[in-house]
């Protein structure tokens, strides 16, 4: 767990990091002072990077960050993720999927809020695979994340514009239709710009 920990910290996970060292320090016996001392340090470091947000939606919904589920609301407590910028979603039966984009700085406590509009059709589902890490997906004008994305993505049933986009790539734009309650998959490989 010592070095899970110091592993999640140097590829900027600090919930992660933060849980695992913890575990470590709530019962530090197998490690020498030098190391306790070095999970302390890094534990206070990762934790002032931790931001936590509470969700709350005006029916059960599943709850997304970043693409990827991250519980059903309501939420017995705030979710704690790593400062920055992520993507809030949610989605719930017979209603249409809403997202945010929000920005936390660390130990900082955000709500947010949703309203689900009711849906006249079932969304379709779309799992997208993307050739490069670490680029941004848009669904009709809206971001779903970066990726690899975590899970599918829920979309109104019609046409939908996807978007691929990173610096350093050209901009791939695709057009498909998604039919009601369909799953469907698309693979999308970005041509670097010269």
């Amino acid at each position: 767990l010592y070095n899970i920990g110091l592993v999640d910290a140097a590829m900027d996970r600090p919930v992660e990091a933060v849980d695992a060292l913890d575990k470590v320090l709530a019962d530090a016996k197998g490690l020498s002072p030098a190391q306790v001392q070095r999970a302390q340090q890094t534990r206070g470091e990762q934790s002032a990077r931790v931001a936590e947000i509470a969700v709350v939606t005006d029916k059960p919904a599943v709850v997304e960050v970043d693409g990827g589920d991250a519980g059903r609301t309501p939420l017995d407590h705030p979710l704690r993720v790593a400062s920055g910028t992520h993507v809030i979603a949610v989605l719930a039966p017979g209603a249409l999927p809403a997202r945010r984009e929000i920005t936390l700085a660390g130990r900082t406590a955000q709500t947010v809020s949703f309203t689900l509009l009711p849906a006249e059709s079932s969304n379709g589902h779309l799992t997208l695979t993307v050739s490069v890490p670490g680029a941004e997906v848009l669904v009709n004008g809206k971001s779903m994340g970066l990726t690899p994305l975590a899970a599918s993505v829920a979309v109104a049933p019609g046409a939908a514009a996807i978007e691929v986009r990173r610096p350093g790539y050209r901009n791939e734009t695709r057009t498909v239709r998604v039919d009601e309650g369909s799953n469907g998959t698309l693979a999308i490989a970005l041509e670097e710009d010269p």
